[in-house]
């Protein structure tokens, strides 16, 4: 996927995220371990996004495409934005995943994708 596509899959998501009620907190959080493409309010909790872009059929969807090691790898991430940010540290926390099979068609979004590993 070219950047620009992947920027425009992530700005997509960040609209579609607002028009469902959720506050952008920080975009393409990084830590040595990894990257959170958004990271979210939801009422109170704190959501950390994975957004992916499918358009090729033979690979896993977009949802399936976040495994167990890019899980943790947004685990770790997640740890050091807390870390960096205590005062995020008692919010209730989920890890979802915003994915696209197009960029012209509507996102499919998965709520608590995955847990702390």
């Amino acid at each position: 996927m070219s950047l620009s596509k992947g920027i425009h899959a992530e700005d997509r998501a960040c609209a579609f995220l607002q028009q469902q009620g959720l506050s952008i907190v920080a975009r393409n959080f990084r830590s040595k371990r990894g990257e959170i493409d958004i990271i979210a309010r939801d009422g109170d909790t704190l959501a950390f996004i994975e957004v992916r872009l499918r358009t090729h059929l033979g690979y896993a969807n977009a949802q399936e495409s976040v495994n167990k090691s890019k899980q943790m790898r947004i685990i770790h991430t997640a740890e050091y934005f807390l870390m960096r940010f205590p005062h995020w540290q008692n919010a209730n926390m989920r890890f979802d995943v915003v994915s696209f099979s197009q960029l012209n068609v509507e996102p499919e979004w998965l709520r608590s994708a995955f847990d702390f590993i």
